[in-house]
């Protein structure tokens, strides 16, 4: 017998998925507005002019949620309450938003996503694992195992004449003198969860990623997903102490998550961006190499080092732009980090 779905109550997410929903919602709403602002005021006689316009099964089905002109929907301190994330919206308006709008209401459904839903709601599944009291290092690991198939390094005949544009990787970039044997295939089909990390570094750099701005977040975003999955293992298989110090799996997820999550603080002011490269250097030298005399498992090069602290900007932005900030994830962490480095 399957295990129970969590309900949206028992979500460890569940304020940020509310805090998403509502800028998704409003964008929607109200497009060309600015996203930082939730335009409290305008919500209740937009979501009615919707309404009054919609036609045929969708007008009868709105209808039952607003029958009368003189009726608010939703109010304006109801909406402020839902956009400073103070009250979650109940199911019937959830309900109605998805008529409006569908697919919002998958902000608030536990789980893997289905394809071609937002990616944030990727993050907040892997962030759910990671906080969850409950064991999940099954579905941290059938996670991972997604992730594998949509990175995984392609043959040369599966090219297309938009090779550089599609989700995986060539092979090319694996016989590159400049990465770590390593790194190779053997190494990519081991079952080290940090072997999906480390290919979808070094292919990232060897691609330039950044030069896609979409494909750039979702890189950054799986990145992030497969740390945390990673994590969720260790801490259910080895225990906090232990996801210190790991081995392979240990070092990569959390040079990711240090960056990303635990510091990130480093990152909001360009003009800290000197501060920021010496610092992700003495991190990313604090990943160890796989014995003596190897190469280290992180391309110690400035312009790697400046992906990094591009990555981290738009981590943010992207999170910025739903509402959210690492503060809401870190918050979550009942763990020890994964490693610490002075930054000064």
């Amino acid at each position: 017998m399957g295990r129970r779905k969590k309900t949206f109550d028992e979500l460890p997410t569940k304020k940020m998925r509310g805090l998403a929903w509502s800028r998704d919602v409003k964008q929607k709403l109200l497009p060309g507005t600015d996203p930082a602002k939730p335009y409290a005021n305008r919500i209740d006689e937009a979501i009615k002019k919707l309404i009054k316009e919609a036609k045929g099964l969708q007008k009868q089905a709105l209808e039952r949620y607003w029958s009368s002109s003189n009726d608010r929907i939703v109010s304006s301190g109801r909406w402020q309450s839902w956009w400073m994330g103070r009250e979650q919206p109940t199911p019937k308006k959830i309900e109605l938003f998805a008529l409006l709008f569908p697919g919002t209401q998958a902000w608030f459904s536990s789980g893997m996503p289905e394809k071609g839903q937002n990616h944030l709601l990727s993050l907040f599944h892997a962030v759910d694992l990671w906080a969850s009291e409950l064991e999940s290092s099954d579905k941290a690991m059938q996670l991972l195992v997604h992730l594998g198939k949509t990175w995984r390094p392609k043959n040369i005949t599966e090219r297309t004449a938009k090779s550089n544009q599609q989700i995986g990787w060539y092979i090319e970039p694996f016989y590159d003198k400049r990465i770590p044997s390593e790194i190779a295939m053997d190494h990519y089909r081991s079952l080290e969860p940090s072997s999906l990390i480390e290919s979808m570094i070094w292919s990232g750099y060897f691609f330039k990623v950044q030069e896609d701005p979409e494909l750039f977040i979702r890189w950054i975003l799986d990145l992030v997903i497969a740390s945390l999955a990673t994590k969720t293992l260790l801490q259910e298989v080895v225990g906090d102490e232990a996801a210190l110090s790991a081995g392979k799996s240990g070092d990569v997820m959390g040079f990711v998550l240090e960056v990303f999550i635990y510091n990130s603080e480093l990152y909001l002011a360009p003009e800290t961006a000197d501060r920021s490269i010496k610092y992700l250097a003495r991190l990313a030298n604090g990943v160890r190499p796989y014995a003596a005399g190897q190469a280290t498992k992180l391309p110690l090069e400035q312009n790697f080092l400046e992906l990094v602290l591009s990555a981290a900007y738009r981590f943010d932005a992207e999170l910025t732009q739903y509402g959210i900030s690492v503060d809401h994830i870190r918050a979550l962490d009942r763990h020890l980090p994964c490693f610490r480095v002075n930054p000064d």
